[in-house]
């Protein structure tokens, strides 16, 4: 055993979790940290500009690797910046882990320079807050953390760090890497599903005679995109996809039918107001998608698989809801699907465009170029260099979500549920540190 302070004990933690990227804006009250993570030369910190900015970043890294993003910030308005970048983190299933530094225990409530309740401010946009209180809880917290981020509906998790708590002593064993933990896989769901609930599903399904798949960003989460090809190829099933569920299904396949809700195309929207039965995977069912929920899809039971029980009967509630990891539901309910060809219903679904617009010829060859055509000359360079792309919030958000028709998981990341603007550069930065 030998002495170590808080900041440095923090450093191991960070190694113990497999964390060789963090983005971060320094300040007084984190500079401890700071100090021990300049010793750490196996950690590197990208310095922002900006605190929102390096959520954004941590939030981007996350999403282009599937590992959580890591931030830093300072006490007061440090830390305060960073909560648009936490609930952008949180509506969109973002795991993330933020490190903010707090005036010293004893200052604490006596509006010390720089002081604010970071833990109270940031409750309704983290999954869990960690104040630390004494050096040695540090591994175990740093554990939690990282545990929470990733499990059940992923989302950011803030760890508070009083000044005096990072420059306290104690004694403790070093804390060996574990080397090769390059991945947080989400672990398996504690249960909220049943065989039975999955075969009432299966005989809706398989009964239906107009039915459609709305898949989410939970099917990228999940990492269950062959299972969905698979469902929608052995039923014959149409498949529409959220502006985060893009890319969990090859927009350009032939099953594909676009992107729901007021931004989508005629095809998709239509499907759903004509669908009986709706397979909904890993989705909120946002006002966005859904409209008026009263006028949503009038005709259809609603069947709705999603880690999440706090998004089942939100706003649409489903006749058959089953709570759990699309890993561990949708592999049994498939293998009670029958095979099935869609013929009719087919017919009816191909009377409306899959397009969003009538501006859908090529590119002139002469200007001017609508803003359509330019997009969509952009989207298909970039599909071809097998990029990311990251999108800003407005209409060049929902043009490029239109036309950008990858289907590859991971390489469309923009701000969905809080739709934040600002969001694409620092979120391309942390993407393109986390995937070269």
């Amino acid at each position: 055993m030998r002495p170590m302070n808080g900041s440095e004990i923090l450093c191991h933690a960070l190694m113990e979790e497999g964390v060789e990227i963090l983005f971060g804006y320094p300040g007084g009250a984190i500079l401890p940290f700071y100090d021990a993570l300049y010793r750490t030369p196996s950690i590197r910190h990208v310095l922002m500009r900006h605190e929102q900015a390096a959520a954004h970043a941590a939030d981007g890294f996350a999403r282009a690797t599937g590992r959580p993003g890591v931030v830093v910030a300072t006490s007061g308005p440090g830390a305060t910046n960073l909560v648009t970048g936490l609930a952008t983190a949180l509506s969109d299933s973002v795991p993330m882990v933020a490190i903010t530094g707090q005036v010293p225990m004893p200052a604490m409530g006596s509006e010390a320079f720089q002081e604010a309740d970071i833990l109270g401010t940031t409750i309704p946009v983290t999954k869990h807050g960690f104040l630390v209180e004494d050096p040695d809880d540090l591994p175990a917290i740093v554990s939690a953390a990282f545990r929470l981020a990733v499990e059940g509906r992923p989302g950011p998790v803030l760890i508070d760090l009083p000044k005096d708590v990072q420059t306290r002593e104690t004694l403790m064993f070093p804390l060996g890497r574990r080397e090769g933990r390059k991945s947080f896989p989400l672990p398996p769901s504690e249960g909220g599903w049943s065989e039975a609930l999955l075969e009432e599903a299966a005989n809706l399904l398989n009964q239906a005679e107009r039915p459609v798949i709305m898949a989410g960003r939970g099917v990228v989460l999940s990492e269950v995109e062959p299972i969905v090809m698979s469902l929608a190829q052995k039923a014959d099933l149409p498949v529409v996809t959220t502006l985060l569920g893009l890319d969990g299904f090859p927009p350009a396949h032939t099953l594909a039918v676009g992107m729901p809700g007021m931004h989508g195309t005629e095809r998709a929207n239509q499907a759903i107001q004509a669908a009986d039965v709706i397979l909904g995977l890993g989705l909120r069912f946002d006002d966005r998608v859904t409209g008026p929920v009263s006028t949503f899809a009038p005709n259809a039971e609603i069947i709705h698989l999603d880690i999440d029980p706090v998004s089942l009967g939100r706003t649409v509630k489903p006749r058959i809801p089953v709570v759990g990891n699309l890993r561990e539901t949708l592999p049994p309910l498939v293998e009670r699907i029958q095979p099935r060809i869609q013929e009719e219903w087919w017919v009816q679904l191909r009377d409306w465009s899959r397009e969003t617009s009538s501006d859908s010829g090529g590119i002139p060859p002469l200007g001017p170029l609508s803003g359509r055509q330019a997009t969509r000359a952009l989207a298909a360079r970039i599909r071809d260099s097998g990029a990311l792309v990251t999108t800003d919030v407005g209409q060049h958000q929902m043009w490029l979500a239109q036309e950008f028709r990858s289907g590859v998981p991971g390489t469309h990341l923009t701000s969905g549920g809080l739709g934040t603007m600002g969001y694409a550069l620092p979120a391309a930065i942390g993407a393109a540190i986390g995937q070269p």
